[in-house]
């Protein structure tokens, strides 16, 4: 479980794939809109959250790490619009160690 950011060289946005669970088939284009989104500077500190994302089988198999409120909130709407779908709108609290999850 390697975990990068995704600017490299930089603090802000990371994320690691999961160990033994396959990916998204359209994971890559998940990439190139969540890197473009990593180069914004995003002012201000906070707790880290994490995002996790299912594969087709419904493992979560990524985990991206927001680094305070802004982010996450940028990250979270970013995938919204890749019709990735929210798993924990009605909850409170992390759940499978992730503050969201997408599928």
């Amino acid at each position: 479980m390697k975990q990068y950011n995704i600017t490299p060289g930089e603090a802000g946005m990371q994320t690691k794939l999961l160990e033994g669970i396959a990916p998204r088939i359209d994971d890559h284009l998940i990439m190139v809109t969540v890197e473009a989104l990593a180069k914004i500077q995003w002012h201000g500190a906070g707790k880290d959250r994490v995002i996790g994302l299912r594969n087709e089988s419904g493992q979560i198999y990524r985990h991206f790490i927001a680094s305070g409120m802004g982010e996450f909130l940028h990250l979270t709407s970013a995938l919204e619009d890749l019709n990735l779908q929210e798993q924990l709108l009605d909850t409170l609290g992390m759940r499978e160690g992730c503050d969201a999850i997408f599928s």
